[in-house]
Order: C-alpha cells, then structure tokens, then sequence
C-alpha cells in the first residue's frame, strides 16, 4: 500500500501541484480522475462514488504489494560470482557512478542477483547494466559486468 502511494503521490504533485491549493479536497480527487482517466468533467459523481473508486484502487494496489511481497518471498535469487581485476568491488547506494559507496566485496564472492537496471549504459567503452544485488545481509548496486551469473 505504501508503496503504490509512494509512486502515485510524486505523479500527482507534478500534474496537479500548481491546482492544489485553489481547489477543495472533493474537486481536486475528482479532477485527478478525471485528468487521469482522460475524462472531461463529470459533475454527476460525488463523493461518496469517489471514496467507492478510491477503495477499490486501494485494494488492486493491496492485492498487487501482495504478489510481490509473494513472488520475493519464493524468488530463488540466482547466484553470481564477483569478477574484477582488483581486490574488491564497489557496492553502491544507487546505479550510478557517483552514488555513495555502502561497502566492498572482495573479489571471488558469491552474491544474490535481486534484479538488473532496465536502462543499458556504458562504463569504459563497454555496454552492460547496473545489478541490484545482496551480500551477507546488505543490498546495493554493481556494475552487471563485474558480475558472472550463474544458471
């Protein structure tokens, strides 16, 4: 659930920020149905078919946290093998090369691969992605190409 409002809620400011405060509670929720679901005004619904919309968004995103509470929870992470021509390996905050450094693994690790960036991106000349991984307990990003993923 928090999840979904944590997503949805940045959306929300940036469409309708600058109409925030001009506006009532029950005409700035309808405003934002409307706009999103590409309707023009619809005068006829009140508040009350509000909240009834409203509740079910909320359970579709509770059944959806579910699932991927769920799906997590039986995930067999694959395994993967740090390879780097140094000592260590960098883990990061965040995919990217200036994020802060959590930790170092030493090199020859075994790691859990969580998921891999969707964005493809070049470091030394070379293509790959960021992988979201955890090692003894702590999760951070690595360059995929440091990584040899095990079947």
């Amino acid at each position: 659930m928090r999840l979904g409002i944590m997503l949805l809620l940045p959306l929300f400011v940036l469409v309708f920020g600058a109409n925030i405060a001009e506006k009532s509670p029950y005409n700035w929720i309808r405003d934002c149905f409307l706009s999103l679901s590409g309707n023009k005004k619809d005068v006829s619904k009140s508040p009350a078919d509000y909240e009834v919309e409203i509740g079910h968004l909320n359970s579709k995103l509770d059944t959806i946290q579910f699932l991927l509470d769920d799906c997590l929870k039986k995930n067999d992470f694959r395994k993967a093998r740090v390879i780097i021509d140094s000592e260590t390996v960098n883990v990061r905050s965040e995919a990217s090369l200036t994020s802060d450094i959590e930790f170092q693994i030493p090199n020859g690790s075994e790691v859990e691969v969580l998921f891999f960036d969707t964005e493809k991106y070049y470091l030394d000349g070379r293509q790959g992605k960021w992988c979201k991984i955890k090692y003894a307990g702590s999760e951070g990003w690595v360059w995929g190409n440091f990584l040899d993923v095990q079947d």
